[in-house]
C-alpha cells in the first residue's frame, strides 16, 4: 500500500525500481506519508462528527441523550444502552472504534447483524465459542488473533464435557458438532481453513535474546519465528541446580533461592530493578514464595529491603502457579520447577496438567516465552529425569513431561553456553530444521570471488578485515558481512538488492526495516545494488 501510494505520489520525478533504490529518498517520502496518513485519518473523522452533528438536530437533543443536563428538564440519566440504542449511528460517528468485551458488547450494542465494519478478537485461544457468537454476527468481517499453541479457556484442563446424546440425534448435523466440538474461537476458526484468509506473525519482538525463544520456535512453531537480534552480548537464561526436598507438595529451598535472588544482586540488569515475575507449577508453592517473601521482610525490618520490595511491586512483580501466566510478561521471569525427590529419596513424575500428552505443551509454551530479558529456573528434578527428554520426546513426540524435561536439558545448556548441548536439543525438537543454529557464519568459496571483488569495489575493507558469507544475526542471515579476522561479531552487513532478494510491491519497507534495526544495533548497513554490475 505505501509502495503504490509513492509510485503514484508527486513527491518525485521518478519511479522508484526495485534495482537503483535511493535509501534515503524512500525514508524521507515513507516518513512524510506515515505522518500525512496519521493527518488525514483525523482530519476524516472530524468531518465525520461535524456532518453527524449537524444531522442530529438542535444541541438540546444532544445534552439530554448524552446526560450533559442532569435536571428534573431532561428526566432521568440514560444508561449506556439507551443511548447507543437511540441512534447507533451517530454513536459510531462519534466513537468508531470500540474497546470491550464479548459479554459487554451482547449488553450494550444491538443484535443487529453487520452493524460494526470490523469485529476484531484478541487472545482468541482464550475464548469461548459460544460467548463470542453473538459479537461475531455484529461484524461484517471477523478478525481473529491468537496462538493456537498457546492456553486454551481457564477451565479447559478441568473435567472434559460429556456431550451426552449429541451423537444419537440424527437431525444435528456435522457442522453443529463442529461447532460443539471446538475449544476455542481459534480453534473453531484454524479449523475452518477453506473459509478464512490465514496471515501469520512470524516476527518475535518479546524477547530481547534469540535464545528465549528458540526453543519454542524449533518445538511448536515449525522454526517459523524470526526473532529480533540481541544488541548486546549476555546469558538469557540461567539454570539453578537446587536440589530442594519436595514435601506438603511444596519445595522450600527452592523457595528461599528465589526469595534470596530477587532481594540479591543477581536480579539487576545494568544496575536496574527490572520486572519480575515468579512462577511455579502449583497452588501450594506458590503460596510458599509468597510466605517466604512475607517471612523475609519481617526478618529484614529495613529500610534498604523495603525500598527493593516496594520497587518490585512498582514493577509489578507477580507470583503465579502455572495455569494463570497467560497474557503476562516481564523482563525476568523466575520458574520454581517445585517438584524433586521425597524425604525417602523417590521421585514422582507427576506434574499435573503439564502431563497432559495432547495440550499440556501449551502451558509450557506460554510460561517459557514470558520473559523479555532473561528466563531463570530453580530446579530439584533429578538429572537422569532431564536426561531422559530425548527418548521421551522420541516415544511421544513434543509433547508431555518429554517436552518440559527437554526445556529444562535447554535451560541448563545455554546457561553453561553449551552451544554443543544446545544445538542438539533443537535439531532434535525441529527434525533438523534448526541444524547448524550456533554457526555464525560460513567461509568465502571459490564461486564467491564475483561477489568479493564487487563488496571491495564499493565497501572500504581493512587489512585485518574478512568477508564471511551467511552471516546469522537474531533470525536473520545476511549474504555477506565484513568482520575482524580476531573477533566473531561483524561489523558490516551486506545485503544484495536483487530481484530475488527484494522483490514486490512491499520490498523497499523491508530494505528499510533491515537498514534501522541494525543501525540502531550498532552495525554498519550496506545495500549493494547488484543490477549495475549484471
Amino acid at each position: 500500500y505505501y509502495y503504490s501510494l509513492l509510485q503514484n505520489s508527486d513527491l518525485k520525478n521518478q519511479r522508484y525500481k526495485d534495482f537503483g533504490i535511493n535509501i534515503p529518498k524512500l525514508i524521507e517520502n515513507d516518513k512524510y506519508i506515515t505522518e500525512n496518513q496519521r493527518y488525514r485519518i483525523k482530519k476524516y473523522w472530524n468531518d465525520i462528527r461535524k456532518r453527524a452533528l449537524s444531522n442530529m438536530g438542535t444541541g438540546e437533543n444532544i445534552k439530554m441523550l448524552y446526560n450533559l443536563r442532569k435536571n428534573a428538564k431532561y428526566g432521568k440519566i440514560n444508561t449506556l444502552r439507551e443511548i447507543v440504542a437511540t441512534n447507533v449511528n451517530f454513536f459510531k460517528d462519534m466513537f468508531p472504534i470500540i474497546m470491550t468485551d464479548p459479554n459487554t458488547c451482547s449488553a450494550v450494542f444491538p443484535l443487529q447483524e453487520g452493524i460494526f465494519d470490523l469485529v476484531v478478537f484478541d487472545e482468541a485461544s482464550q475464548l469461548k465459542l459460544e460467548e463470542v457468537l453473538p459479537s461475531m454476527m455484529r461484524g461484517k468481517y471477523k478478525i481473529v488473533s491468537g496462538d493456537i499453541h498457546q492456553m486454551p479457556p481457564s477451565n479447559y484442563f478441568g473435567a472434559e464435557t460429556e456431550q451426552t446424546g449429541l451423537t444419537e440425534n440424527k437431525e444435528i448435523d456435522e457442522e453443529t458438532l463442529f461447532l460443539s466440538d471446538s475449544e476455542s474461537l481459534l480453534d473453531y476458526v484454524n479449523n475452518l481453513k477453506d473459509d478464512v484468509i490465514m496471515s501469520y506473525l512470524d516476527f518475535h519482538y518479546r524477547s530481547k535474546h534469540p535464545k528465549l525463544i528458540n526453543f519454542s520456535n524449533a518445538a511448536f512453531y515449525e522454526s517459523r519465528l524470526v526473532p529480533m537480534p540481541e544488541k548486546k552480548e549476555y546469558i538469557p537464561i540461567e539454570y539453578f541446580k537446587v536440589d530442594g526436598i519436595y514435601k506438603a507438595r511444596k519445595n522450600d529451598d527452592e523457595a528461599d533461592k528465589i526469595v534470596e535472588y530477587i532481594f540479591g544482586e543477581k536480579v539487576l540488569i545494568d544496575g536496574k530493578l527490572p520486572s519480575v515475575g515468579i512462577v511455579t507449577l502449583n497452588l501450594e508453592q506458590k503460596n510458599n514464595i509468597v510466605n517466604k517473601i512475607n517471612n523475609y521482610l519481617r526478618k529484614n525490618d529495613n529500610e534498604e529491603t523495603k525500598n527493593r520490595y516496594n520497587q518490585l511491586l512498582e514493577n509489578n512483580m507477580f507470583v503465579k502457579n502455572l495455569e494463570n501466566v497467560q497474557g503476562d510478561e516481564r523482563d525476568i521471569m523466575l520458574l520454581s520447577t517445585t517438584f524433586g525427590k521425597s524425604e525417602e529419596g523417590k521421585f514422582i513424575q507427576n506434574f499435573g496438567p503439564l502431563n497432559n500428552q495432547d495440550k499440556g505443551y501449551k502451558l509450557l509454551n506460554v510460561l517459557i516465552t514470558r520473559a523479555k530479558y532473561r528466563f531463570s529456573v530453580f530446579t530439584s528434578i533429578p538429572d537422569e529425569n532431564i536426561n531422559s527428554w530425548e527418548n521421551e520426546v522420541i516415544k511421544n513426540g513434543n509433547n508431555g513431561r518429554g517436552i518440559f524435561y527437554a526445556y529444562l536439558a535447554y535451560a541448563k545448556a545455554v546457561s553453561e553456553n553449551d552451544r554443543e548441548a544446545e544445538s542438539r536439543i533443537l535439531e532434535v525438537l525441529s527434525g533438523d530444521k534448526m541444524k547448524n543454529t550456533n554457526i555464525l557464519y560460513e567461509k568465502i568459496e571459490d564461486t564467491d570471488k564475483k561477489i568479493i571483488e564487487i563488496i571491495k569495489n564499493e565497501i572500504k575493507v581493512g587489512e585485518n578485515d574478512e568477508i564471511v558469507k551467511n552471516y546469522k544475526i537474531g533470525g536473520f542471515t545476511l549474504e555477506y558481512a565484513v568482520k575482524d579476522k580476531n573477533e566473531e561479531k561483524a561489523k558490516i552487513l551486506i545485503d544484495l538488492n536483487s530481484v530475488n532478494n527484494f522483490s514486490g510491491n512491499t520490498a523497499y519497507k523491508s530494505i528499510i526495516y533491515r537498514k534501522n534495526m541494525f543501525e540502531n544495533m550498532g552495525y554498519e548497513y550496506k545495500l549493494l545494488d547488484m543490477a549495475s554490475y549484471i
